[in-house]
């Protein structure tokens, strides 16, 4: 499944518009360029807020990582 994302790479404060592929162990992170530029294992993300109806959900990569995931509400496709 892809969704449309928001990206920090906790490097920069560069937000990059994304799509995040889930899979079935891993999320991968894919640019306007069709490049993965992240991923992270399933088990390693970490709700920072779940958001509601009008707030997008907002992930973190580990529990000390740094990079940022924000969740749009509407799916590319499955």
């Amino acid at each position: 499944m892809e969704i449309v994302a928001k990206f920090n790479d906790g490097k920069t404060a560069k937000t990059h518009a994304v799509k995040a592929s889930f899979g079935e162990n891993e999320v991968l992170i894919i640019n306007a360029d069709g490049v993965q530029i992240a991923s992270c294992p399933l088990d390693e993300l970490r709700i920072v807020d779940k958001g509601d109806p009008q707030r997008p959900v907002r992930l973190k990569f580990g529990s000390n990582g740094q990079e940022r995931l924000v969740l749009a509400r509407r799916r590319l496709r499955e």
